[in-house]
């Protein structure tokens, strides 16, 4: 029965390690770039969350000065001035621009103010990120 010589075994044992210790690098390479990858996909929903949130606020605040404008001036700002007049006539310091850099839409429908942003990408329609939202809400 023949052995292997003490140094072909040492050589293997060697190997084996190195081998090793190499694959548990690469293991942990893939799992930290892994990990930060999940971390910028969830900053990016947060920030795209915050957005949305961004613009319901300050269309909120958009219905909450036309009223003041109507009961001031018994009548809503003219859709062709746009919410610039609504702003100016009552000296507030608002962008009239949502989160993504549009404007703001305003309309008079029925006689009653309509106030809304087209989301991330500034077209009607869209869904998530990209979906319009609208004071009063559409049924």
């Amino acid at each position: 029965m023949a052995h292997a010589p003490p140094e072909q075994s040492k050589l293997d044992w060697q190997a084996f390690l190195h081998n090793l210790l190499r694959f548990a690098s690469v293991l942990i390479l893939l799992l930290l770039g892994g990990t930060v990858l999940l971390f910028a996909g969830l900053a990016l929903v947060s920030i795209a969350r915050a957005n949305q949130e961004s613009a319901e606020r300050d269309l909120e605040r958009f219905q909450t000065a036309l009223r003041l404008y109507h009961s001031k001036y018994h009548c809503y700002p003219s859709p062709a001035w746009g919410l610039r007049e609504l702003l100016d006539s009552l000296e507030l310091d608002w962008a009239s621009y949502d989160p993504w850099g549009h404007p703001y839409g305003y309309e008079l429908r029925e006689d009653q103010p309509r106030v809304w942003s087209l989301g991330a990408d500034g077209a009607p329609g869209g869904e998530g990120e990209d979906a319009d939202i609208f004071l009063p809400r559409e049924p």
